[in-house]
This record gives C-alpha cells, sequence and structure tokens, in this order.
C-alpha cells in the first residue's frame, strides 16, 4: 500500500479509490455504522489504529448495531480496520467471535479527556482478515466476496 490511511476519512477515500468506487460515508459521526456500498452489498464500520496488534478490537455495541443494519438492508457487515502494517477486512458473518469484557479501554478513540471504562469486545485475528492493498486484489471488491 502506498499510503497508510490516517483517519477513517482517509481510510474511506483510499477504499473507494481501490475496492469500492460507490462506497458511501454515513455522514454523522454518532452513527453505529461508517459506510455502505450497495453495489458490493455491504455495511461497514471503519477504524484506523495508530498501533499495529494481531487481534484487532471491535465493540459489542458497535457489533450489535452493524448486524442490525446489515440485516435490515440485506447487505453484508463488514470491519476494515487500518493499522501501521495494512488494512484487514473482516465479514463479520463468517468468523467466530469470543466476547470478553476488557477494563481500562478508552470510551473514545480520539479524546484524552475520558477516564477508562469496561467494554465488551471480541478480539478479531488479523489471520481471519482479508489484506487490503496487496496488488493481486486490488479493484475485486474485497474479494472475500464471491458474489456480490
Amino acid at each position: 500500500m502506498s499510503q497508510l490511511p490516517i483517519n477513517e476519512l482517509t481510510l474511506h477515500r483510499w477504499l473507494r479509490t481501490h475496492y469500492y468506487p460507490d462506497l458511501r460515508l454515513h455522514g454523522s459521526q454518532y452513527s453505529s455504522y461508517d459506510a455502505w456500498s450497495y453495489e458490493f452489498r455491504i455495511q461497514v464500520e471503519l477504524k484506523v489504529r495508530a498501533t499495529h496488534y494481531d487481534e484487532l478490537i471491535l465493540e459489542k455495541l458497535k457489533y450489535d448495531s452493524l448486524i442490525r443494519l446489515a440485516d435490515m438492508n440485506n447487505l453484508r457487515p463488514v470491519y476494515i480496520c487500518a493499522t501501521p502494517r495494512g488494512v484487514w477486512e473482516f465479514n463479520l458473518r463468517t468468523i467466530p467471535l469470543n466476547w470478553v469484557i476488557m477494563d481500562n479501554l478508552p470510551k473514545t478513540t480520539y479524546w484524552d479527556a475520558n477516564a477508562p471504562i469496561a467494554k465488551t469486545v471480541a478480539l478479531l485475528p488479523i489471520s481471519e482478515a482479508k489484506r487490503l492493498g496487496e496488488a493481486s486484489n486490488a479493484r475485486q471488491g474485497g474479494v472475500m466476496y464471491a458474489n456480490r
């Protein structure tokens, strides 16, 4: 990948350029999902992490809302997370999730004034993800979706 997305907006632009040309942002930073594509039939949660981990956190509240909306709109729920080592796409219909409660997590990603709180999360191993940004899968709409 030529340049790492540094926030959800630049990740969205990168995805539109390389994978999902019709990917639309929701428009509200308080939405329970970030974007959707009717062409590729996906409802998407976008996340950018400053540090790479081999397991990426997905909050249960975000997951539940994403699943509900994807079901209502007949779309696939997808979590896309950028780290300094790449962009990882998870089809949430195909990954087994184990929910755990983690203490001392920041209430939000970007604001430092928040006291740490406990959250119910799943740890998504990047081995279960499609790694985007490799020459072999650009412009194929996240090849993990054989039929659109």
